[in-house]
């Protein structure tokens, strides 16, 4: 089922707040889905408040008011997505308040956040049913968590926590030692998880997501080519050729014309 109309837009962003800082108040209706990564933020909409603590996610449509109150020792890292009015009806939002609340963040959740906020905003402009098709894709998500409870995985596996962690950093130089320290394994115990998941060792697994992702950058972006290469870790762009080169058979300009022309 469709929970947003189709003639809403939607704008993604991400934002960095200090101690004491405030957002709002936004007067009227508002529809808002947030994920704060790290800090903590005191919502305070329509006179209910929702204390969130990273990491975590919150949905609210509110009527007539919208705060966020950030607090916390360190700075509150946060993606949003916002619906830009005047569309939204009182109708909308009261339909919609029911999926209020606060809750755990999924990696899907987390991956259609990102995607929004890293679209530039010339991009996101240029793209409006895309960038709502992704709001309904995050809504969905949501609300699907609120049906089975709002619980995360029981026992999401190892692999797929250092999967988490390597896609969340991939602009990064990451190596065996981090991911040691990081999850408390030996490097030979994590490259017998990813041979075991995957076929594949950790590290080749990480460069095959790095070819991925920017792949898909160059198809749904109109980044430079250099941006996406050092967007997505590579050393160099002529080290991201190399590599999309060998993957698809063509240099990143003529992958990224061929998808952008429609040819198979």
């Amino acid at each position: 089922m469709k929970l947003f109309p189709d003639e809403l837009r939607f704008v993604f962003g991400q934002s960095r707040y200090a101690d004491r800082e405030r957002f709002g108040p936004l007067h009227g209706c508002q529809i808002e889905m947030v994920n704060i990564r790290a800090g903590q933020v005191e919502v305070n909409a329509d006179g209910a408040i929702y204390d969130m603590v990273a990491p975590a996610v919150l949905f609210i449509a509110a009527s007539r008011q919208l705060e966020y109150r950030y607090g916390g020792d360190e700075i509150a890292d946060v993606f949003w997505c916002q619906c830009l009015g005047p569309s939204i009806s009182e109708a909308l939002v009261r339909d919609l308040s029911v999926h209020n609340g606060v809750m755990t963040v999924s990696e899907a959740a987390s991956t259609l956040f990102r995607l929004g906020a890293e679209l530039p905003l010339r991009l996101s402009d240029g793209m409006p049913d895309f960038v709502a098709s992704l709001a309904e894709a995050l809504m969905q998500e949501l609300v699907g968590r609120r049906a089975v409870g709002n619980q995360a995985p029981k026992s999401e596996s190892r692999v797929a926590v250092i999967c988490r962690y390597l896609e969340e950093n991939l602009e990064r130089v990451i190596g065996m030692r981090e991911l040691s320290e990081a999850f408390a394994l030996t490097p030979q115990h994590i490259n017998r998880l990813f041979r075991a998941a995957y076929g594949v060792n950790a590290l080749d697994y990480l460069w095959n997501l790095r070819i991925r992702r920017g792949a898909f950058m160059l198809r749904h972006t109109g980044m430079p080519i250099s941006q996406v290469a050092y967007r997505n870790g590579f050393k160099t762009p002529n080290h991201f050729s190399r590599l999309i080169q060998r993957q698809y058979g063509l240099s990143p300009r003529k992958l990224r014309m061929r998808d952008w022309l429609g040819e198979s």
